[in-house]
């Protein structure tokens, strides 16, 4: 799977939402608020970058570590 259609897929679950505002400091409740919150963490435009940049794809895997290490914490 594309590190775009994974971006676009965990924006989408109600947990990636929760921890997105937990790591940002936000309110989100919608898809289209968790994808802006991850292009704006990540410094990107566009998820497609994702799969175009490797200091992007780097930044987005990071976030994906913190994202599991949350979830093993009890976060769900």
């Amino acid at each position: 799977m594309s590190l775009t259609r994974g971006a676009a897929q965990l924006c989408q679950r109600p947990v990636f939402h929760r921890f997105l505002a937990w790591l940002c400091h936000a309110s989100i409740a919608s898809h289209e608020q968790a994808a802006e919150a991850l292009r704006r963490h990540l410094n990107i435009a566009s998820r497609r970058e994702l799969d175009q940049s490797p200091e992007a794809a780097e930044r987005y895997r990071y976030l994906i570590r913190q994202f599991n290490d949350w979830m093993s914490w009890g976060n769900q």
